[in-house]
């Protein structure tokens, strides 16, 4: 049966070493063509299974290309002249023999040298990269993959790209993106003189990944970052593994004015049912945010962020006391209804009758959820905060010259939505340019998502030094951000104390509605005490 999987040394004895023995004996000399032997060959996937580590930490995260594949080939030189098989196992088990699964493997990801004119005449041809992939691997050019094809054709576009204008090279790039992926939903909207107010894009894979993870939704806006000086947002998801994941951009002309008309567009894409299926929202304190997401998404819970939460109320209570501004940060994070009347009739005790005045007003009647206490009636997958979005921002301003990939090969497994804009390129860019670059930047995320989604569905993961074959399964099974999460409310448990509502699959605690169902310490508890797997496999087998 034809397959991809690569052969590594196991052991082998050259023959060079065994001709001095030979000729110090006096014995005929081996055929030096042989150059071993002994060899033994095993598969990339073969060896023992590492359970343990070599640090001194425990209790660390791992997993091993090593999964104890068994298949082998044995040859031995019983003669001068020829190897003999001494063992075969033609047989593979723990992995597939797909090609997809060796290129991930490190060693396989070099490029052929002598693939330059073939790749520059495939350019000449403008046959776009998705396609010219599969034709460099079949001239046995390594793992080179679409985003490195993208980058050399960036570089042979801005040369070639002659006297088009910025207009002329914008309609290009959308027809490009169109044509690529016809699917791709692509939104533009004028004002009354012709000029650009929302650009909204959104691929096929976006939108797929919109459909099977949308159930939370960060949103945010930023300054201009082009020379058309139009801010540019972002939506991203997080993965099972807690990674961000690019499902859409927009570009606007003012991030108050037309974020109502930038949701309609996304809602538009996605359709009603998916759109119905999001949950929360997970903003800053903009009220006109909050407004054009009321009107979008009428039954959604929209939720602040506790970081932004915690700098507008330190700024009101600058000339309190200390005591004013303890009980304001045990508020933001009180999860229970009682501890938080409390806690209100504290501060009314000893603020002043104007601050008590102002909480009151824009904090007491709020109807965006700004506690934990509020937080908790809807999932938020731990996003208390729009913290994620800074990690896109640092990556966004590293991308300045990474200018052209395909944006139609974006893939992605999101189970969290993003709305953020992004500073992808500087001021003097054209918006084509920061089109591209911050294309270039979600090809790259989501090349290495995927990349990695598939080593681990190869790859055997284990817990160092532990003996507990419930993580054991726990580990292979889940994603690590989901085994992480359980592990640590397993630790919590024991101090744990169960609440009344608690049940073995049910809670209402903070932890166990934001993590939509994800076994919180109260129901892992219950759950130990009456003999019961902790895990939420066991709870939903």
């Amino acid at each position: 049966m034809l397959n991809h999987m690569k052969w590594v040394t196991k052991s082998s004895s050259s023959i060079s070493q065994e001709n001095k023995i030979r000729a110090a004996d006096g014995r005929p000399l081996m055929n030096p063509n042989l150059k071993h032997k002994n060899i033994k060959f095993i598969c990339e996937f073969g060896g023992v299974a590492r359970k343990k580590s070599k640090g001194l930490r425990t209790h660390l995260s791992y997993s091993t290309w090593k999964i104890e594949c068994p298949a082998m080939l044995h040859l031995v030189a019983h003669t001068t002249d020829s190897l003999t098989v001494e063992a075969l196992h033609e047989t593979h088990a723990g992995h597939g023999l797909t090609e997809e699964e060796t290129d991930v493997m490190p060693e396989n990801r070099k490029l052929h040298p002598d693939d330059q004119s073939q790749l520059n005449a495939l350019l000449d041809g403008k046959v776009k990269p998705s396609l010219i992939k599969p034709l460099l691997a079949d001239m046995k050019s390594g793992a080179m993959n679409a985003r490195d094809i993208a980058n050399y054709r960036a570089k042979r576009q801005k040369e070639n790209r002659g006297g088009r204008t910025e207009v002329e090279m914008l309609q290009d790039t959308l027809v490009d993106i169109q044509e690529a992926d016809p699917s791709a939903y692509i939104y533009l909207k004028k004002d009354s003189s012709d000029n650009l107010q929302v650009l909204f894009i959104q691929t096929s894979c976006m939108k797929e990944n919109v459909k099977k993870y949308g159930t939370v939704i960060l949103m945010d806006h930023t300054y201009k970052i082009d020379k058309n000086g139009m801010p540019v947002a972002i939506v991203l998801v997080v993965d099972g593994e807690g990674l961000g994941r690019v499902v859409g951009l927009a570009y606007v002309a003012n991030e108050k004015s037309t974020v109502a008309s930038v949701l309609d567009a996304f809602r538009s894409s996605i359709g009603d049912e998916v759109a119905e299926a999001i949950k929360t929202v997970v903003i800053d304190k903009d009220y006109s945010e909050a407004g054009a997401i009321a009107q979008v998404f009428p039954n959604v819970s929209i939720q602040l962020c506790n970081f932004h939460v915690a700098n507008t109320l330190n700024k009101a209570s600058s000339k309190g006391s200390k005591e004013v501004r303890r009980i304001l940060e045990d508020l933001r994070i009180c999860a229970e209804e009682d501890s938080f009347n409390e806690l209100c009739n504290e501060l009314k005790e000893c603020a002043s009758p104007k601050f008590w005045a102002y909480y009151e007003k824009n904090w007491m009647t709020c109807p965006l959820a700004w506690s934990f206490r509020s937080k908790k009636v809807a999932p938020n997958l731990g996003n208390n905060t729009t913290n994620r979005l800074e990690n896109w921002n640092g990556k966004a301003k590293m991308v300045k010259l990474l200018l052209i990939r395909d944006s139609a090969c974006v893939l992605a497994r999101p189970a969290l939505i993003v709305f953020s804009p992004l500073k992808v390129v500087d001021v003097d860019s054209s918006l084509y340019d920061s089109l591209k670059g911050l294309l270039s930047l979600v090809l790259s995320r989501e090349e290495d998502v995927r990349r990695v989604s598939t080593a681990a569905q190869v790859k055997r993961r284990y817990i160092s030094n532990s003996s507990d074959p419930v993580v054991d399964e726990m580990v292979n099974h889940l994603t690590w951000f989901a085994s992480d999460l359980i592990m640590w409310e397993k630790a919590e448990a024991a101090k744990a104390v169960v609440r009344p509502s608690t049940t073995v699959t049910s809670c209402d605690c903070s932890h166990f509605i934001n993590y939509v169902g994800l076994p919180c310490r109260h129901t892992i508890k219950m759950r130990i005490d009456e003999g019961n797997s902790y895990t939420c496999i066991a709870i939903y087998a």
